[in-house]
């Protein structure tokens, strides 16, 4: 049995971004800031990159904003791709399944 389930509370860290793929889909991203204990009275803050597609992405712009407080539930999707002095890259970010605010 696999399970890949992702379950984030953050703020939105910069402004959605959208485009539209080659086939025609709409595409937002963004990243989630999510402060972390790293020693006693100290705190990292990680930008995890997210990603939506279609109806997700389209609700997404329209109600969010950077400096937002949300929950998102999703999946984590890895992608690879050669860069431009041929070294192997390989992205992980967290494809949006649901996205809810947490402020009035």
């Amino acid at each position: 049995m696999n399970l890949n389930k992702v379950i984030l509370i953050g703020r939105i860290s910069q402004q959605p971004t959208s485009f539209q793929s080659k086939s025609g889909v709409n595409v937002t991203r963004f990243s989630l800031a999510i402060s972390r204990d790293f020693q006693k009275n100290s705190e990292i803050t990680d930008f995890i990159p997210l990603v939506a597609f279609d109806n997700t992405a389209n609700f997404i712009n329209r109600f969010f904003n950077k400096g937002d407080l949300v929950t998102v539930v999703g999946s984590l999707q890895s992608s690879q791709y050669t860069s431009k002095s041929g070294d192997l890259i390989t992205s992980i970010s967290v494809l949006i399944d649901q996205i809810k605010s947490l402020e009035p």
